[in-house]
C-alpha cells in the first residue's frame, strides 16, 4: 500500500528511482499472490477499494488505472515466463469457499474457523463488558476483532476501535493537509494498508504478530508526525500572508 501510494503520486521524481519503486511494488503483488492466504486477498481487495475511493476523490483515476495496469502486467508477465500458474493457485485456494454460505462445509480451513469463532463468541457472551483479560483468547483466535472482544470485552473493543479510527482519521486529516507529494503517498498509502488490514482482520489476527504490528505502530507514528509538521507549516504560512498584507 506505501509503494502504491507513491506511486499514486508520482513519485520519486527521478526515472532510475521511480523503477526502483516499481519494482518493489510488483515484487509486493507477487508475494502477496504466494502467500497464499485468502485473508490477504480480501485485506488486498478492501485496500484497492480505498484506493478507488481516494483516486476518485483527488482526481487520480487515471493514474490508479496505469498503476494497477502495469501491476497486473508484471504478474501476467512473471506467470508466463516462469509458469508459476498463479490462477491455478488462487483458484484451488478458493473453491471450496462458497460451500461456507450452505449447509456443508468443506473446506478444512473455513471449518476450523467457524469453529474456534463459535466457541470464542460464547465466552464473550459470558464475559461481554469486560472480557478476560490479555490471554484470555488463547494462542490461535483466528480473528482480531473476536480476541478483540474476548480479551477486552465490549469496553477494550470500544476502544480499541476508537485508537483505530483515529489514526485513520489522522492519515486522511495529513493527506487534505499536505501539498507534499511525499507525504501524500505515505498518507495514502497507511491509510489504505490499514483499511486493508481492517477488512483482514475479521479472519486473521494480526496486531498480535511483532512483524506487523511493530511497522504498524511505527508508520503511524511517522503519519502523527507528519501531521505535526505540516500543520505547523500551514500555520507558518498563514502567518507570513498575514504579516505581508
Amino acid at each position: 500500500s506505501i509503494m502504491g501510494g507513491m506511486l499514486l503520486c508520482k513519485l520519486p521524481k527521478r526515472r532510475r528511482q521511480r523503477r526502483l519503486v516499481v519494482l518493489l511494488f510488483g515484487g509486493c503483488i507477487f508475494t502477496l499472490i504466494y502467500a497464499s492466504s485468502r485473508g490477504a486477498w480480501i485485506g488486498a481487495l478492501c485496500s484497492f477499494a480505498a484506493f478507488l475511493w481516494l483516486s476518485m476523490r483527488t482526481g487520480r483515476v487515471l493514474h490508479l488505472l496505469l498503476v494497477v495496469s502495469g501491476g497486473v502486467l508484471f504478474t501476467v508477465l512473471a506467470d508466463f515466463l516462469f509458469e508459476l500458474n498463479m490462477v491455478g493457485l488462487v483458484q484451488s485456494r478458493v473453491e471450496n469457499l462458497p460451500s461456507v454460505f450452505s449447509d456443508e462445509v468443506r473446506d478444512d480451513s473455513a471449518k476450523l474457523r467457524i469453529g474456534v469463532f463459535g466457541t470464542l463468541w460464547r465466552i464473550f457472551e459470558a464475559h461481554f463488558l469486560v472480557g478476560l483479560g490479555p490471554g484470555g483468547a488463547g494462542r490461535i483466535a483466528e480473528g482480531q476483532y473476536i480476541r478483540e472482544l474476548v480479551e477486552g470485552g465490549l469496553i477494550g473493543t470500544v476502544l480499541f476501535a476508537v485508537v483505530i479510527l483515529t489514526i485513520a482519521k489522522n492519515a486522511l486529516k495529513t493527506l487534505r493537509l499536505s501539498r507534499n507529494p511525499l507525504v501524500q503517498g505515505i498518507s495514502m498509502g497507511f491509510f489504505c494498508g490499514l483499511v486493508g488490514l481492517g477488512g483482514q482482520m475479521f479472519f486473521t489476527e494480526l496486531l498480535i504478530l511483532p512483524k506487523i504490528s511493530v511497522p504498524f505502530w511505527l508508520l503511524a507514528a511517522l503519519v502523527y508526525r507528519l501531521n505535526s509538521i505540516e500543520r505547523q507549516e500551514d500555520r507558518r504560512c498563514i502567518l507570513l500572508r498575514s504579516t505581508a498584507q
